[in-house]
């Protein structure tokens, strides 16, 4: 934007934070884990040891996975560059809206919804570098499809537009479009905006 300007060092000493908090969360539940299963197998003879070693690893380990998928390494890459190409995808895909009251859960409602799917692909020098949003909406597909310098900012999810005379700004962590005249993120509360 020719107006605003990104605060790229706070953009990204905040996402070096996040992504040091991830690592010790990973490392923490890697320790567990692997404690738990020694437990496991040096005490498995006793049945109380063997209940809470495997309850804690199986929660432990899921605890992981959900953890490591946090970590998309194509957000921990620079790129400034020109907008070549944006490709739209759209899935359906089924949910289920559930609920209930005490331990008893409900399905109550099974239906169909479209999700877009962009791929938005960046020439830098010579490499075309794309990056892969799902859940996006229709904004975002027109905002991408503008095409023009486009910049990802380390640690981000969403490559920004440059020079763009917009209405609106789009946060690079979790691609709410916001006002002109604000400088963080209505949605997930970081400063974007110098």
């Amino acid at each position: 934007m020719a107006n605003k300007i990104y605060d790229v060092d706070t953009i990204v000493a905040t996402a070096r934070k996040n992504l040091t908090n991830v690592i010790i969360q990973l490392l923490l539940c890697a320790t567990i884990t692997a404690l738990s299963i020694l437990a496991i197998i040096f005490y498995g003879s006793n049945i109380a040891v063997f209940i809470c070693g495997s309850a804690v690893t199986c929660a432990s380990i899921r605890l992981l996975i959900k953890l490591s998928s946090k970590i998309k390494f194509a957000d921990y890459r620079s790129i400034n560059g020109e907008i070549v190409n944006v490709h739209k995808d759209i899935k359906i895909v089924s949910t289920i809206s559930i609920g209930g009251l005490g331990l008893r859960t409900r399905k109550y409602d099974t239906y169909k919804k479209d999700e877009i799917r962009l791929g938005v692909f960046i020439k830098e020098n010579e490499t075309i570098n794309g990056y892969y949003l799902n859940g996006v909406s229709e904004e975002h597909v027109k905002y991408y499809e503008a095409s023009g310098e486009a910049i990802h900012i380390w640690g981000t999810h969403f490559p920004i537009r440059l020079g763009a005379e917009d209405e609106r700004w789009l946060c690079p962590f979790c691609g709410e479009f916001n006002e002109i005249n604000e400088k963080s993120c209505a949605t997930c509360n970081r400063r974007i905006l110098k």
